[in-house]
């Protein structure tokens, strides 16, 4: 009797790791890769979504974001391996002062992603790998590649494949399933590019800072045309007085009537403190329109809100019966110790792609569902 016992309990630790090891292959770990700090969350198999790490960024790392974002700003692009610049309509070949980036900060970043998927680890208790990731809006495509090539670079993890790359606008209004007609209360199905429907971003940063987009979305595209992102900022414990005044200058400035008209939501983002975003809410909430406020999505803990929308990216890859004929190898599954075997059966370079493309401007190709209908 007693070795009866002793045998059924085997086989259930047996089975309770057969399940583990199932569990931590199938669902995605998503992290968002901010500018200030690195968040990451998870979704299981009920579809739930659960926020795990948020690491702080060292301040080489927030001074490296910084950079690359500053340097965006001469919208550089790769044309036959070589740097050009935007000059008026067209591209010229950039001077050598014009910055590039060696991979010697991959270390640094590789760093911190080890440490946000051994903490996701710990909060599972199993093994996980980063499977997506997101990157802050306004790169430009050589700050775009160096990101990428760094994580790439890290090890932990091979995945690659640009579904699996994301924006920070896209993934956030992922969160919220704005890239489907369900997600505007619009019948399953309905035409998105038709619907014209439009998003109004607000992302509160550390320090008062304030991010404004607003554009026009569909199925695949966040449309941010030239004009329509104002950064700005309010004094330290001033919020109450000074952000609804920001947020009524950009509304008043740079949301067009036919915008207004179509708007479908208003999406509340940010790694301000807890605490701080708990009243930041409601202000926000008040100094909306009347008939805006019910737009307001802010159910999402704002910090984790582009984490949960990439790993929502993935997990509906992964469900979708298309998935594997878009990933002959699995990849998602496998262990960064394939590394090796995997580096030179993926395209990740965007050398020699999208050579016309700015990350940042209307058409944002990372996105794209490769054919597979997701919903």
């Amino acid at each position: 009797m007693l070795d009866r016992v002793r045998l059924i309990t085997v086989l259930c630790l047996l089975l309770q790791l057969v399940v583990c090891v199932m569990t931590s292959d199938e669902y995605p770990l998503g992290i968002n890769l901010g500018p200030t700090s690195i968040t990451a969350a998870y979704v299981n198999g009920d579809n739930e979504t659960m926020p795990l790490v948020q690491t702080e960024g060292t301040l080489e790392y927030q001074e490296h974001m910084k950079q690359l974002l500053a340097d965006s700003e001469l919208r550089r692009i790769y044309i036959d391996g070589q740097i050009h610049i935007k000059d008026g309509d067209d591209y010229v070949l950039a001077p050598e002062s014009v910055p590039s980036y060696s991979s010697d900060k991959a270390e640094m970043i590789a760093a911190l992603l080890h440490q946000v998927k051994d903490q996701a680890a710990h909060y599972l208790h199993r093994p996980i790998n980063i499977t997506a990731y997101s990157l802050p809006r306004g790169l430009d495509s050589v700050s775009w590649k160096h990101l990428c090539d760094s994580v790439f670079e890290t090890n932990v993890t091979i995945l690659n494949f640009s579904p699996y790359r994301s924006d920070f606008l896209d993934a956030v209004r992922k969160a919220y399933r704005l890239d489907e007609c369900v997600g505007f209360g619009l019948r399953e199905g309905c035409d998105m590019v038709s619907a014209f429907k439009a998003i109004f971003f607000i992302d509160i940063g550390r320090g008062g800072l304030v991010n404004l987009w607003a554009g026009h979305v569909d199925e695949v595209v966040v449309r941010i045309n030239e004009g329509d992102h104002v950064v700005s900022a309010y004094e330290y414990g001033k919020f109450e007085e000074q952000l609804p005044q920001i947020l009524r200058a950009f509304m008043d400035e740079k949301m067009s009537d036919g915008m207004a008209d179509n708007l479908g939501a208003v999406i509340l983002s940010g790694d301000a403190s807890q605490e701080e975003m708990h009243a930041i809410k409601q202000t926000v909430y008040l100094a909306l329109p009347e008939s805006w406020r019910p737009l307001l999505r802010a159910e999402i803990d704002p910090s984790y809100v582009a984490a949960i929308g990439i790993a929502r990216i993935v997990k509906r890859h992964i469900d979708n019966s298309c998935f594997p004929e878009k990933d002959d190898f699995n990849s998602y599954m496998k262990d960064p110790l394939y590394y090796d075997v995997f580096e030179d059966k993926q395209d990740y370079s965007l050398e020699e792609t999208y050579v016309d493309y700015i990350p940042g401007d209307e058409e944002y190709p990372f996105t794209s569902k490769m054919g597979c209908e997701l919903s």
